[in-house]
């Protein structure tokens, strides 16, 4: 019996466990794109080869505040040398200094595992912003064997709007999780990775729309 209990309690604490990258093995960085228009199926392949060969993860991110809006990165400076000028990188400050207390976090996901649709409907229930408001969407990339990227996004709402709680649409949903609010802002900020059931697998050209927040 105490040999059973012990296996439970070992599962679900497995179970509920998110895996914070190496980063420490690798020099990582956060970057600005500022010609996102480069950024093409073709060369998320290029980043899947090399993400793959050495087990490494990048986080793709776009920051929202009022009508305006930006993308970075955050990856291994060895991968992201080879693309600066392709994607005339800026190196940048983290942007994650944020009072935990002002913002709602939600890690997404498909209800059952290998399901995809439209994600149309999912984008177009993102909250309208005002200047002082902002959203911040994370999908942090795992590059399986397939040629497929296996991604757990985030998104982080600052806003006073609140109809956004119930945001869904689509294949794509808010997942319930056993984690606090700071918790999911700890996983954000550190850019920790899970294998979980909810995880979207995508090509890479399905996972540029993710990126772009574009239409499939």
């Amino acid at each position: 019996l105490v040999v059973v209990i012990s296996f439970l309690l070992a599962y679900l604490s497995m179970r509920n466990f998110q895996e914070a990258p190496a980063y420490a093995e690798a020099d990582y960085g956060l970057f600005l794109i500022r010609k996102t228009l480069n950024l093409t199926p073709m060369l998320l392949a290029d980043f899947h080869q090399k993400m793959i060969k050495e087990n490494l993860i990048i986080s793709f991110e776009r920051l929202f505040k009022g009508r305006e809006s930006t993308l970075v990165i955050f990856a291994p400076r060895k991968i992201i040398q080879s693309y600066i000028l392709v994607l005339d990188l800026v190196e940048l400050e983290d942007y994650t200094d944020v009072d935990s207390q002002k913002v709602l976090v939600f890690q997404m996901g498909v209800k059952q595992k290998g399901l995809k649709g439209n994600l149309g409907d999912f984008f177009a229930e993102f909250p309208i912003l005002n200047a002082d408001e902002s959203v911040f969407w994370q999908l942090i990339l795992h590059a399986k064997r397939e040629g497929e990227f296996e991604i757990l996004p985030r998104v982080v709402f600052s806003a006073k709007d609140k109809s956004f709680q119930n945001l869904s649409g689509g294949f794509l949903h808010k997942v319930p999780q056993p984690f606090s609010n700071d918790q999911l802002f700890k996983f954000y900020k550190t850019r920790t990775y899970a294998h979980e059931a909810h995880n979207l697998n995508l090509k890479a050209d399905e996972v540029l729309n993710l990126i772009l927040l574009k239409s499939s």
